[in-house]
C-alpha cells in the first residue's frame, strides 16, 4: 500500500487519511491516467504510419541497403584507380605511379569508415521495435 501512495505521488504521514479514490488508485492503477498514456501512444503510432505512407519515413534497414547499393560501385571504381589511372598519371613510369595512388587508396578508405555512423548496440536491435529514419 505504502509503494503505491509514493508512486502516485502521495506522502506517508502518520495519522494522514486517504480518500477512497486514492487508495483505489494506488492498489489498482490509475485507468484515467493509463488511458491517456495509450491514447498517446495510439497516436504516436498513427503518425508513424501516416508519415511511412507519405514516405517521409523509410525503414532503417532500406535506407542502409540503399546506401551500401549507391556506395559499393563508388568504392569498387577507387580500389580500381591504381590500376586504371597509373599509365595516364606517369606514362613514363606506370608502376610508380600505382603505387603513389595504392597508398592513397590505402589511406583514403580507412578515414570513410570512421565517418560512417556506428551502429547501435545489439540491445537495441533486439528490442523488436522497427527502426524508421526520418527524412526531410
Amino acid at each position: 500500500m505504502a509503494k503505491g501512495l509514493t508512486g502516485i505521488g502521495e506522502s506517508i504521514q502518520k495519522g494522514r487519511k486517504f480518500h477512497t479514490r486514492t487508495i483505489t488508485r494506488a492498489v489498482m492503477g490509475d485507468l484515467e491516467a493509463e488511458k491517456i498514456l495509450e491514447t498517446r501512444e495510439r497516436r504516436k503510432n498513427l503518425e508513424l504510419d501516416r508519415l511511412e505512407k507519405e514516405q517521409k519515413l523509410v525503414d532503417l534497414a532500406e535506407a542502409s541497403k540503399m546506401f551500401s547499393n549507391l556506395l559499393f560501385p563508388v568504392r569498387q571504381w577507387i580500389l580500381a584507380l591504381p590500376a586504371s589511372a597509373c599509365s595516364r598519371c606517369n606514362p613514363a613510369d606506370p608502376q610508380l605511379a600505382r603505387e603513389a595512388l595504392q597508398r592513397i587508396v590505402d589511406d583514403a578508405l580507412p578515414m570513410l569508415r570512421q565517418q560512417l555512423p556506428k551502429p547501435k548496440a545489439a540491445k537495441e536491435e533486439e528490442s523488436g521495435q522497427e527502426q524508421k529514419l526520418k527524412l526531410g
